[in-house]
């Protein structure tokens, strides 16, 4: 669960179904499982949502927490998003109105408005599958 760990940060691989901490008291989150089980304290500089997986990074005091925090209102941050798709969304005969179909890149939101992700710069970027399976077409669909 530990990826990386120095006197002032830790990075734990946050299991998609944990939230970042727990809601109500008494509930786990990977916060309260480090002080649980690794008799850590840490302060939450960026959060995922429960049912994402990914790289938790984690402040190990107040002042890193501080400093974190000066680069995410500055704009400063990269976050950088990847996910998995069932079909190549970069094709063209894929795209449907509605959909997500290419990738965003240097998303940014202004501070406090409440709209997309933190005041951070955020890219994604699709992973088109590796290998179709038999009698898929190029964007996934079954054929019969």
């Amino acid at each position: 669960m530990i990826l990386h760990q120095d006197a002032d940060w830790i990075a734990v691989d946050k299991p998609s179904g944990l939230a970042t901490h727990g809601g109500h008291p008494g509930e786990l989150g990977a916060v309260e499982w480090l002080a649980l089980h690794r008799d850590l304290e840490t302060f939450v500089v960026s959060r995922l949502d429960v049912a994402t997986s990914g790289v938790l990074w984690l402040a190990r005091h107040r002042e890193a927490s501080g400093r974190a925090q000066r680069v995410h209102e500055e704009g400063l941050a990269l976050k950088t998003y990847e996910f998995l798709s069932a079909v190549d969304a970069r094709q063209p005969d894929c795209r449907t109105a509605g959909r997500a179909t290419t990738p965003s890149t240097n998303v940014r939101r202004t501070p406090g408005s409440g709209a997309g992700p933190s005041p951070a710069r955020a890219a994604s970027r699709a992973t088109p599958p590796r290998s179709r399976a038999a009698g898929a077409t190029r964007c996934g669909a079954t054929r019969r």
